[in-house]
């Protein structure tokens, strides 16, 4: 019989235990199930949560355990524990600080932490006239609103230290205002460590404002008539405003971009780009790193002016600036790059007075992806970050304009669609042959009877999962309290779809070759995976090991019958490996990672190699990365003996005994799952 040992690890992985409570009189193994169990929460899949990185010493991660240790900087991506409980919006990063926004009917909707050296994140203190200067957790930001109940925070900027809070209710500014970046006039020797002063502007001049951009120490904002006004630092030209002076009320912006309609604006330190509704581009500001070459040789430029060599590409759809080079997207997804710093075309910095392509190939486009290509990117001071369709694509989003159920690669406000399709869509009728009576055909009565009961799951993101060739992906959707699968082709014409179901989970994954999707599910009490063919019609299920709790992710191997399915459940981390054979799903190994504040399980993947006859499995922690390696193998004693791992129970057959699994003379269970099994 198969059997699954592990053969290697590739990385280090600590040992761990798993210890059962002892108790002075144990529980009657007849009544433990009666006894009440808490139920966790389930998380949604549309949960919006937040990983920080960086410098920690400021406080800005708003990760507290991390302080007091020897640990200046980290290096990975760690989940933001504030925004599990709070549902956050959106987001700002400034000069050792940060800002959230959540979702909330109260006047707090807004978080800070981090430096606090000019209250750009309010005022704090823990006694009266002795403020904090630092903050090493997020705390809340009162700002003054009329309708508490019914404003809306909309967008965060923030500078050196200065704050912009663009809402519902108008522009509120907060933080230091030397060089009137906050909009308001400059008091000599203002103790901004000790105020409370927050400045707010319902409109520009009677007009909405819908964008806010800051720079070190200016800000800019877009009207909604796609007119710019600015304030602060002028001394690099970084106001557009015609001269190099500070400015402390919001003008109106001219130059090349007068009367245009402004629709983004990108800054992070003394140069401002625009882009227009026919996708030109505009900059102004400090330019000493060639952003816009001045025939002169200047390094500062006070008026906006048109940027002839990058319209020149052709209509753009994304820009940003850093502090020493620029970025643009063209319609077609090509990214160019000109400045000075790491222009994404090497290791080391380079000067370029006229923008460079960077290969759509370090993005992720080849053969294989043809169609991946960057939609958006943004950047830092001294770094840049770019958004493909691959990664829209892998997260399977599904949304619409005006909450009309589209599939879509694009995202509602910044990209454009590439393709479309309405789950509505209606698949080709089928005509599929069975048995039994009507009411049960490819069901059995126990399928009958799981369809009639509502089990309370939440809605969530739905989830695409792809065939190998590309050639079909299979979509896992809410629709009226309940779950479809429905299957399309690569033009996003339905082929096939379910039935509806109540007890559907978001996991799901698409055979990489052949025509299996699995599921996971609940029958209300254990959780199990259930297999479709790919017309939709149920195959076979099981239930799953540690069944009462919540199931992540499952993931086929792209090359062999093998399953992989992610659960947590209590305080730890469950991967547990299922090898199909003889028509029974068997659980082979089961790795565990307990669920620790150092360390935060993020994802699993199958690393899927051609004409491998081993396993290669990874798993991605915000500290380490394991890779595993098995090998299917048998063993067996010199009288023909053989076992079989299948969860916490061993299979044992005499080979003289006609007697496949699961099927067996003898077995044994454990408290555990096996993962080895040795015969001496």
């Amino acid at each position: 019989m198969n059997n699954i040992r592990q053969i290697k690890k590739l990385s280090r992985l600590g040992a761990r235990f798993v210890s059962g409570v002892k108790r002075k009189y144990p529980l009657d193994p007849a009544h433990a199930d009666e006894l009440p169990v808490f139920q966790y929460g389930p998380s949604k899949k549309d949960y919006k949560r937040v990983f920080s990185w960086g410098n920690v010493q400021t406080g800005a991660l708003g990760l507290m355990g991390l302080i007091d240790k020897d640990r200046p900087m980290l290096h990975s991506p760690k989940r933001l524990g504030f925004a599990e409980k709070f549902l956050v919006e959106t987001a700002a990063a400034g000069f050792g600080f940060t800002a959230l926004s959540v979702n909330s009917k109260t006047d707090v909707k807004l978080y800070g932490t981090g430096l606090n050296t000019d209250s750009q994140i309010g005022y704090h203190a823990i006694r009266t006239g002795h403020p904090l200067g630092i903050l090493y957790y997020l705390q809340p930001i009162s700002l003054p609103f009329r309708d508490p109940e019914n404003s809306k925070i909309l967008k965060l900027a923030a500078g050196r230290a200065h704050l912009l809070v663009l809402t519902s209710e108008g522009l509120f500014l907060l933080g230091n205002n030397a060089y009137g970046q906050c909009g308001r006039k400059i008091v000599p020797n203002e103790d901004y460590s000790r105020s409370n002063l927050v400045h707010h502007l319902s409109t520009m001049y009677g007009k909405r404002i819908v964008d806010v951009a800051c720079g070190q120490d200016h800000s800019t904002v877009l009207a909604e008539d796609g007119s710019v006004y600015s304030c602060g630092w002028g001394a690099d030209g970084q106001t557009g405003l015609g001269h190099y002076n500070n400015t402390e009320e919001f003008t109106l912006v001219k130059g090349d971009i007068y009367q245009e309609r402004i629709t983004k604006l990108a800054c992070r330190s003394d140069f401002v780009l625009a882009l227009n509704d026919k996708g030109e581009t505009f900059g102004w500001g400090n330019t000493e790193y060639s952003q816009i070459p001045l025939p002169s040789g200047d390094q500062q430029l006070s008026i906006p002016t048109s940027i002839d060599m990058v319209n020149k590409l052709g209509p753009i759809k994304s820009i940003a600036s850093s502090g020493s080079f620029c970025l643009a997207v063209t319609e077609n997804g090509a990214v160019y790059s000109w400045g000075y710093g790491l222009l994404g075309l090497g290791p080391d910095p380079q000067l370029s007075k006229k923008p460079l392509q960077i290969p759509p190939t370090l993005f992720g486009q080849n053969s294989f992806q043809p169609n991946n290509i960057v939609v958006k990117v943004t950047c830092g001071l001294s770094y840049a970050a770019a958004i493909t369709t691959l990664v829209i694509n892998a997260a399977g989003i599904i949304s619409g304009y005006n909450y009309k159920p589209l599939l879509e690669f694009a995202d509602d406000q910044q990209f454009r669609n590439f393709t479309t399709g309405s789950l509505h869509d209606v698949a080709p009728n089928s005509i599929y042959l069975g048995w039994g009576a009507r009411n049960t055909q490819f069901k059995g009565s126990m399928r009958q009877e799981e369809s009639k009961r509502a089990i309370p799951l939440p809605p969530s993101a739905p989830i695409v999962s792809w065939r190998g060739n590309g050639e079909l992906f299979v979509v896992n959707y809410w629709k009226d309290s309940r779950r479809f699968l429905k299957v399309f082709d690569c033009n996003i014409v339905p082929l096939f779809e379910s039935e509806p179901f109540n007890t559907l989970f978001a996991a799901t994954t698409f055979k990489a070759q052949g025509n299996f999707i699995a599921c996971a599910a609940t029958d209300g009490t254990h959780n199990k995976i259930v297999v479709f063919e790919k017309n939709c019609q149920v195959k076979s299920s099981f239930f799953v090991v540690e069944s009462r709790g919540l199931i992540i992710d499952v993931q086929y191997h792209g090359t062999q019958h093998v399953l992989a399915v992610h659960s947590q459940h209590f305080m730890n981390n469950f991967v547990n490996i299922y090898l199909y054979s003889n028509d029974v799903w068997y659980l082979k190994q089961q790795l565990l990672f307990p669920l620790r504040d150092e360390e935060d399980f993020l994802r699993f993947q199958w690393i899927n190699e051609m004409h491998s006859t081993s396993f290669k499995f990874s798993i991605l922690t915000s500290q380490t990365v394991y890779v595993y390696e098995y090998i299917l193998d048998t063993f067996g004693l010199h009288n023909d003996l053989i076992g079989v791992i299948n969860g916490p129970t061993v299979l044992f057959t005499d080979f003289s005994k006609i007697m496949p699994p699961p099927m067996s003379s003898h077995s044994i269970t454990f408290e555990r799952p096996v993962n080895t099994l040795v015969f001496y």
